[in-house]
C-alpha cells in the first residue's frame, strides 16, 4: 500500500480517508448530487519538473536494464544446466 496507493500520504488513516472521500464522491456523481470534476481546472493539474521528469525516465531504464541483465543471467543458468 505504501508504494502504489496514495503514495503522496504515508499514514494508512489519511489513505482510508481519501479512499472513503473518494467513494463517497462517486456515489454523489452517479446519484447526481454533484456535478463531474473540470479537469481542465488548476487543482486537477499536475506539476512535473524537471528533476520529476529525470526521476521517472532514469526509474524506467533502470527498470529495463535489471529486466534485461535477470534474463541474461537465467538464460546462461539455464543453458549451463
Amino acid at each position: 500500500l505504501r508504494n502504489h496507493i496514495f503514495v503522496h500520504l504515508n499514514d494508512n488513516n489519511d489513505k482510508f480517508n481519501l479512499l472513503i472521500f473518494m467513494v463517497q464522491k462517486l456515489f454523489s456523481l452517479v446519484d447526481q448530487t454533484s456535478a463531474p470534476d473540470n479537469s481542465d481546472s488548476l487543482q486537477n493539474q499536475e506539476i512535473l519538473l524537471s528533476g520529476h521528469l529525470i526521476t521517472i525516465y532514469l526509474k524506467e531504464k533502470l527498470e529495463d536494464w535489471l529486466r534485461k541483465g535477470k534474463k541474461l543471467v537465467e538464460d546462461k543458468i539455464n543453458n549451463n544446466s
